[in-house]
């Protein structure tokens, strides 16, 4: 795999260092696939102009059409663009939307691989075809920015967790890369080797961006207490879950640092999901389950008292399955012991309710999909809270000491972060390629 990936960097111009062999560690192959088809370097051979379009001609054989109206409108100038903070500057009112050239196109001898466009209200745009070819309006580069690249899993597929070290994290950009990228394709990755002790949370979410707020504040601490406001702060069985779904946007990541665990053989141990494998299975063996899962809204709920906020009620109506507009699941949301007892069905269809919820319920926590794994202290855990379920078994004495530091984060700065750091570390401009399907 590596060896193909430093050859194919190679051949397309995208490797400028052996360091960019890293890119073999961090991506699927698939998904390296698109990424280097879409940031391909290939010179320009030629245009040609049509009735509303430019055509745009590579040396690869490549041809796509670009509408005039959409080139003036996206012309990169700093008349256009305002430099320091790269926003729109001109007036989309005044654009007019038959424009064409004033004269036929031609490529710069000036610069190399970009083309000159002089338009017929007196303004000349120069574009690089780096810059275009991923912005193409062919179907097949559509579909290749908008390609789902995670990775699904269930107990067999993945029989050890990716990991990543805490001090790489922090002082290197490519370790930071590879993690992020880590969490994106598989949905849940593990750090090793963090201090025991608080505020670990913190120094994460500050290296990627910042942390999110929630009603238990920037970071919470998960130990036993005599009032608990959620059921992870008692030593009972905790179901496996998504969090913090009886909110209109929960936290797209939840991420949980082990300070202190119970005794080896005392419980406690963390069980995932793939809350989009199990529903994939649901969907191939079962379709009415499906099909209520994806429609009916359940009612969740969460009550309590935390300083943060004092005293809270959040209700709130949501789907187990969220779909894009291609029809991909993009959430999966799913926490029984905030299941509310309003049931948005025909009373007829109360039994195929629960039938369902049954379905997915013991697919999450079998042992066909659900891991099992027991945090060590110094170890912190990162879950996609959109994708992958977690939870944890009941501990045995409950005077066993347990402590955990929580916190969250949302995907728009995690993404944010995966853009900057391909840019930086000189494999290219990813922002035309979704990231993640969110």
């Amino acid at each position: 795999m590596a060896w193909f990936i430093r050859n194919q960097l190679t051949k397309m111009g995208l490797r400028k260092r052996p360091s960019l062999g890293l890119l073999g560690n961090i991506l699927s192959r698939q998904h390296y696939l698109d990424v280097v088809k879409l940031l391909k370097k290939v010179p320009l051979e030629g245009l040609s102009t049509g009735e509303n379009n430019l055509t745009v001609k590579w040396k690869d054989g490549v041809n796509y059409d670009y509408p005039y109206i959409w080139l003036r409108d996206n012309c990169q100038c700093s008349v256009c663009i305002e430099p320091s903070s790269l926003n729109r500057a001109s007036d989309l009112c005044s654009l007019n939307v038959d424009i064409k050239p004033k004269v036929l196109p031609r490529l710069c001898l000036e610069k190399e691989n970009h083309l000159v466009v002089e338009w017929e209200d007196g303004h000349t745009s120069s574009y690089h075809g780096d810059w275009l070819r991923p912005r193409s309006f062919d179907n097949q580069v559509q579909r290749e920015r908008l390609a789902d690249r995670r990775e699904l899993w269930t107990s067999s597929s993945l029989p050890s967790l990716p990991r990543h070290n805490f001090n790489d994290i922090l002082n290197d950009d490519r370790s930071l890369l590879e993690f992020l990228m880590s969490l994106t394709t598989k949905g849940i990755t593990i750090i090793e080797g963090a201090p025991k002790e608080t505020g670990q949370i913190e120094k994460i979410g500050n290296r990627i961006g910042y942390l999110r707020l929630s009603h238990y504040g920037h970071t919470f601490q998960v130990q036993s207490k005599a009032q608990p406001s959620n059921l992870a702060y008692t030593p009972a069985l905790l179901p496996q879950h998504n969090d913090i779904i009886s909110v209109k946007m929960n936290p797209g990541i939840f991420m949980l640092h082990c300070i202190q665990n119970a005794k080896a053989d005392g419980g406690g141990d963390n069980i995932f999901a793939d809350g989009f494998s199990v529903i994939n299975h649901i969907k191939e063996t079962d379709n009415d389950a499906y099909k209520l899962l994806s429609e009916v809204y359940f009612t969740y709920h969460d009550y309590g008292f935390e300083e943060v906020i004092n005293e809270f009620k959040f209700v709130r109506r949501q789907k187990v399955i969220e779909f894009n507009s291609t029809g991909d699941v993009i959430q999966f949301r799913w926490n029984d012991h905030i299941r509310g007892n309003i049931v948005d069905v025909d009373i007829g269809g109360v039994k195929e309710y629960y039938r369902a919820i049954q379905l997915l319920s013991g697919l999450i926590n079998s042992d066909d999909f659900a891991i099992k794994y027991k945090l060590s202290p110094g170890e912190i855990v990162l879950v996609d809270n959109n994708r992958v379920t977690h939870g944890k078994s009941a501990i045995k004495d409950p005077t066993d000491k347990r402590h955990l530091e929580g916190g969250y984060m949302d995907w728009d700065e995690l993404c944010s972060r995966i853009r900057v750091l391909y840019e930086r570390l000189g494999y290219g401009d990813i922002s035309p390629l979704t990231i993640i399907n969110y």
